[in-house]
């Protein structure tokens, strides 16, 4: 029980460094976060992301997130894709991809930032898609047709990519779980 209080402890500190406007400070308590951390900090690290102008900042964070190994860090990382910019969701697309986290549960969330998203965000939730491993739940292959449907009323120059990630989903079919 100790154990777990200090753990909530360095938790609470490392938001806290966070929160700084300090790079020094925020860049310790990334390297924290490396033996320290857990999922809760995902949606601060985040934050700090679309906020920073420090490309050292914006790098540990990808390469933090790009290597996490925790299932428990599939939802912050797709919460993420809801409020994020161009920039926030090409990096959460890519560390979802990157840390091998296969979130089949969320391909709808994964193609609606794609296709609301730049050439870029869309290519890394191409790449997101294409590498999901089934089996597959026929809601969520629903849900994401009907996402993907959404977006062919509006195409624009990213529609290629938005027909690749429709051409995985229709293969999905062929894997829905019993």
């Amino acid at each position: 029980m100790a154990e777990n209080t200090t753990q909530k402890k360095v938790v609470q500190t490392i938001l806290k460094d966070l929160e700084s406007t300090d790079t020094k400070v925020i860049l310790d308590a990334l390297k924290r976060i490396k033996s320290k951390g857990d999922a809760s900090v995902i949606p601060a690290m985040i934050s700090v992301y679309g906020s920073t102008a420090s490309e050292d900042v914006k790098d540990e964070i990808k390469k933090l997130l790009s290597q996490l190994k925790i299932k428990e860090g599939v939802l912050p990382l797709v919460e993420g894709l809801l409020e994020g910019d161009d920039e926030v969701n090409e990096m959460i697309l890519f560390s979802l991809w990157n840390a091998n986290l296969n979130p089949i549960n969320y391909m709808a969330e994964i193609i609606e930032a794609s296709c609301r998203g730049s050439y870029m965000v869309a290519l890394e939730g191409l790449t997101v898609i294409e590498n999901l491993e089934g089996p597959f739940e026929e809601e969520v292959l629903n849900d994401a047709k009907l996402v993907l449907s959404d977006y062919f009323q509006n195409e624009d120059e990213k529609s290629d990519l938005i027909k690749s990630i429709l051409g995985c989903v229709r293969n999905y079919d062929n894997f829905i779980s019993a």
